[in-house]
């Protein structure tokens, strides 16, 4: 980031990018927007900005980079809220090298920041790929065990039991009478969606609905 950054003068209202803050400023600019992240969480780029007095430029410079080296998350459109989930701390993850690098003095850690980032949720599941074909399988039996969505499907049983534990964490799919002495599987009409099959991340605890746009939160 430099030794300089833009901030918002200290006035009611948004006056835009005005004055140039000496290095000093900018770090505790950045812790105060630390304290803020980890008290707010989740909260918009503009919550953060407010709370922490800084520009919004200035908040997301530092929030995206933050984000591209795994503190944060962010939702997708419309929310586009900020997640917090690598709190190591309250001292502020530290930027160097013009943002390629970040060091955590909770950790004493230096982290790598890609310049671009792969943001969860991407693009569905593609035509032919083990979640599109699983997906279309259960929306098609509707009642199912692990052993018949292999099958139909041809796909390893250990992958189709994967899926299917996934999707009932996240209450995608209901347990059911036993068939023949295996567990059987519901997917209830409201939750078939569409085509898309639902988007999950274990790292995050989250299953992403493409149609409902709607962020479903790990269950036990």
């Amino acid at each position: 980031m430099g030794s300089t950054y833009f901030k918002k003068e200290r006035t009611s209202g948004y006056t835009g990018q005005t004055g140039l803050e000496s290095h000093g400023h900018q770090r505790n600019g950045m812790q105060r927007l630390w304290v803020a992240v980890r008290q707010l969480f989740p909260a918009t780029a503009m919550e953060l900005a407010a709370e922490a007095q800084l520009s919004d430029t200035t908040a997301l410079i530092y929030l995206n980079a933050l984000e591209r080296a795994g503190y944060l998350w962010r939702e997708p459109r419309p929310t586009r809220l900020y997640w917090l989930i690598r709190n190591t701390g309250r001292h502020a993850p530290q930027l160097r090298n013009n943002t390629s690098e970040c060091y955590d003095p909770n950790t004493d850690t230096v982290h790598t920041v890609p310049a671009t980032l792969s943001r969860w949720p991407g693009e569905p599941a593609p035509v032919g790929s083990a979640e599109f074909d699983l997906w279309k399988a259960m929306r098609m039996l509707r009642n199912f065990t692990v052993s018949e969505l292999a099958m139909v499907t041809e796909q390893e049983t250990v992958v189709v039991q994967q899926r299917v534990e996934d999707l009932h964490r996240f209450n995608y799919l209901r347990q059911c009478e036993p068939s023949l002495g295996e567990t059987s599987y519901l997917l209830p009409v409201h939750r078939d969606n569409g085509e898309k099959a639902p988007a999950i991340s274990h790292e995050l605890g989250r299953l992403y609905d493409y149609k409902t746009k709607e962020i479903i939160t790990i269950q036990g």
